[in-house]
């Protein structure tokens, strides 16, 4: 968003919110403040709200804002835009809200909205039948994040320019869903995907690919690094992994120099596919979809079982592929900006 932002309203000064306000800082170039729960916010949030009043605008975005629970704080963080600030969401996704309270909330939020625009087709759908409102189709905001081309990280897994890398990044998933985040999920699906990464990774590695294991995020109860040794762990071959999280522009370099990207975490395959490297999806959660729908490459979402037969598929054709990637992220990306554009503009800050 900085650097989307920067781009057509240079000016702009933004302030994030941040459960790590030190690493936003470090990692984002941009001011960040401590994200509070409702309980922080009614006993120590009168700084916070002092920051809300002194904002052109609070901007929703980035993941997926809208689903039915944690209504309260919600509530709070979008509502504080009525106090003088504009709520502006941008590029979201929004989860099946169902409940009777969850809906009545979610419209009066929306209905004040200055602008509202959606992640992916499904999500625009859900917010526009929601709101009443025009709802516009950009794209997710991370395809637009500039890239590092630097190597090292490469270089010191000792994979070889010449090597044919496959990079897998799973994610923790639990039958308690809301913890995550993620669509509903059963221990059955949880094991299903582990044993079929693990047969992946190994048939990969047999047919004479390096295969690298790349964690995204790791916090207590959401720990890539975790999920990797449980994969790991019921493998019959050695693969590599990184041993921690690398910066986000690092990140999609070194997604971008990848043969071929299997992801559970949404953005390893948003940034993979911007590069136009091939990707392969597992359908746990409707967001997958929704992002691979968009990249012009639904049928790359499967079952685990499924994932053996589709990797190596695209394996065999993956230069068709990355032109069907690159020219739907560079139109995802272009009405990304102009929504940016649009934004900045009903602020009277083009």
């Amino acid at each position: 968003m900085r650097d989307l932002f920067a781009s057509v309203a240079p000016d702009v000064e933004l302030v994030a919110l941040s459960t790590d306000p030190t690493q936003t800082r470090a990692t984002c170039g941009v001011e960040s403040l401590p994200l509070m729960s409702p309980r922080g916010y009614l006993t120590r949030g009168s700084g916070y709200r002092e920051a809300f009043k002194g904002a052109d605008a609070v901007l929703v975005t980035g993941g997926t804002p809208f689903y039915d629970w944690d209504h309260i704080s919600r509530l709070i963080h979008m509502g504080l835009a009525r106090h003088g600030a504009s709520l502006v969401c941008f590029g979201v996704g929004a989860k099946r809200i169902e409940s009777l309270h969850g809906r009545w909330l979610t419209r009066r939020l929306l209905s004040g909205a200055l602008r509202v625009s959606a992640r992916d087709a499904v999500s625009q759908t859900r917010l526009g039948e929601l709101s009443g409102k025009h709802v516009a189709l950009t794209g997710d905001s991370a395809l637009w994040m500039e890239y590092t081309t630097r190597g090292e990280v490469k270089e010191a897994l000792g994979v070889e320019s010449g090597d044919a890398m496959i990079v897998i990044c799973p994610r923790a998933l639990s039958p308690l869903n809301r913890v995550h985040y993620h669509d509903p999920v059963s221990t059955d699906l949880i094991n299903a995907i582990r044993v079929n990464l693990a047969r992946l990774a190994d048939e990969l590695l047999n047919a004479g690919y390096k295969v690298v294991f790349l964690p995204m995020h790791c916090s207590a109860g959401d720990d890539d690094l975790r999920e990797i040794g449980a994969i790991t762990g019921i493998m019959k071959g050695t693969p590599i992994h990184v041993s921690e999280p690398l910066a986000p522009r690092a990140t999609a370099a070194f997604l971008g120099s990848a043969a071929l990207v299997v992801g559970l975490r949404l953005h390893s395959l948003i940034l993979a596919a911007s590069r136009g490297v091939p990707v392969v999806g597992v359908g746990y959660d409707e967001k997958i979809r929704g992002f691979m729908e968009c990249a012009g490459v639904p049928g790359c979402v499967v079952e685990p079982g499924d994932l053996s037969g589709r990797v190596f598929e695209v394996l065999g054709g993956e230069q068709g592929m990355s032109r069907v990637l690159l020219d739907s992220c560079a139109t995802m990306k272009a009405r990304i900006r102009a929504e940016a554009v649009a934004v900045a503009e009903s602020l009277g800050l083009g």
